[in-house]
């Protein structure tokens, strides 16, 4: 079965990182194995702030996207400085 190409975008290296680390390492410590690749596909999908490889695809086929999610929750409104007087 030909493969297609499966674009993946990560806005933070850093957490996509960690995330990583923390499953592998569950993972190991669970298994005491390597992970399979089917297993690594679904590790890096939900690390990239997918529910699965499968949610990965999807959102890969829909027009215009670009295979990054949605984020969950959006950035709290920044406060305005007080007009009330102290005190």
């Amino acid at each position: 079965m030909p493969r297609d190409p499966l674009p993946y975008v990560a806005d933070d290296v850093s957490a996509l990182a960690k995330s990583l680390r923390r499953q592998l390492g569950d993972h190991l410590e669970t298994h005491r194995s390597l992970p399979s690749h089917v297993q690594l596909l679904q590790m890096l999908a939900r690390a990239g702030g997918h529910r699965n490889h499968q949610s990965l695809r999807a959102a890969a086929r829909r027009p215009g996207a670009d295979a990054a999610p949605s984020p969950a929750v959006s950035d709290p409104p920044r406060c305005a400085s007080s007009t009330r007087p102290a005190g």
